[in-house]
């Protein structure tokens, strides 16, 4: 592909798509540092204190932003974060802090109480199962879903699940595994109201042109009492704002449109309806986000799922995202992520 046909067109964005304020440029010429599509990026900040979106100033067009996703990780299988040698505790720990006990025998839910006394993995798992129980077990849809890993992972567990996403590599991969998956936006599905129990957003709504209207629709199609769960990164994590700035793993331009707290999603969940029963951030991914941000800042690029990353930078990530946990209580904005759980 020519150089001409690979670039995205992009349109001047001056206002914050949930409060309108102005924003003020915080950085600047950013260039695709995980996966290489050509263009140079300027990141704004919304000037009201109560809202502080980030947003891509230019703004990505819509026909063209396919571009930035011809070789996005989502094609293929992703491996957990989890610590190899503490994958036997984590069926009993699901079974004690869940309730998903079938098959798992008093043993294994003793083994699964270590999990209790390490703070990173439980954040991992309890986030596995996007912290549902089995109680609340029904009818789940995720939202671009990518290769299939959690809904896959809650169907074993009981759940009736459904996917949506708009590559179609990562849809035939899920089709392939057995999976009910359809391809394109949430707005294309012309889904019934009331129709679903849980919906997960995870990791998405970063992407989205318009984060307000796919709140709104969840909103509808899900039922009376129903759940949706969003989770994405935090432009107010402490890595991010006094470690490493313009060269946070996170940012991901041109990819990640727009970037949220907690204040303004408990805004946008609010606006559409919902009652948000809990909205915090996690420590779960600040491993692999503070190695990725090493790797930009010194290198200026990382290979997203390709980099073999020196046990000195695994130990270092561990640590940092130990020492986020013991942040966290001081200051609740300070977890690389928001989760969002609200009801209908």
């Amino acid at each position: 592909m020519s150089e001409t046909n690979n670039m995205i067109n992009s349109h001047s964005l001056p206002e914050c798509s949930i409060c309108k304020s102005e924003g003020s440029l915080i950085y600047t010429k950013l260039n695709d540092r995980l996966f290489g599509t050509s263009g140079k990026w300027n990141i704004k900040k919304c000037n009201n204190k109560d809202c502080g979106q980030l947003w891509l100033d230019p703004m990505p067009n819509i026909e063209d932003i396919g571009k930035a996703y011809e070789n996005y990780y989502t094609h293929d299988a992703i491996a957990s974060n989890i610590i190899p040698f503490l994958r036997p505790f984590e069926k009993g720990y699901l079974a004690l802090r869940f309730g998903y006990d079938e098959n798992v025998s008093f043993l294994q839910k003793m083994a699964g109480l270590f999990i209790y006394l390490l703070p990173t993995e439980k954040a991992e798992i309890d986030y596995s199962v996007l912290y549902f129980s089995k109680k609340e077990i029904g009818k789940l849809l995720d939202i671009g879903c990518g290769n299939g890993s959690f809904i896959s992972r809650m169907k074993n567990l009981g759940w009736k699940v459904e996917g949506i996403d708009f590559d179609s590599k990562a849809v035939n991969y899920c089709n392939e595994r057995g999976l009910d998956v359809k391809c394109g936006d949430l707005a294309q599905q012309n889904f019934e109201n009331d129709c679903y129990d849980v919906i997960t957003i995870n990791h998405v709504i970063e992407h989205v042109p318009d984060a307000g209207q796919l709140i709104e629709e969840c909103y509808r199609i899900l039922k009376p009492g129903g759940c949706l769960v969003i989770a994405t990164p935090n432009t107010e994590s402490w890595i991010h704002k006094t470690i490493f700035k313009e060269n946070y793993f996170s940012l991901d331009p041109p990819r990640h449109l727009f970037l949220f707290n907690r204040k303004n999603l408990t805004t946008l969940f609010k606006r559409a309806g919902f009652k948000p029963k809990y909205v915090k951030t996690t420590i779960r991914n600040e491993f692999y986000v503070y190695a990725g941000s090493k790797h930009i800042k010194k290198t200026g690029y990382f290979k997203m799922g390709q980099e073999k990353l020196p046990k000195s930078t695994k130990l270092m990530g561990k640590f940092i995202q130990l020492l986020g946990w013991f942040i966290m209580p001081f200051n609740k904005d300070s977890g690389g992520e928001v989760v969002v759980k609200a009801y209908k």
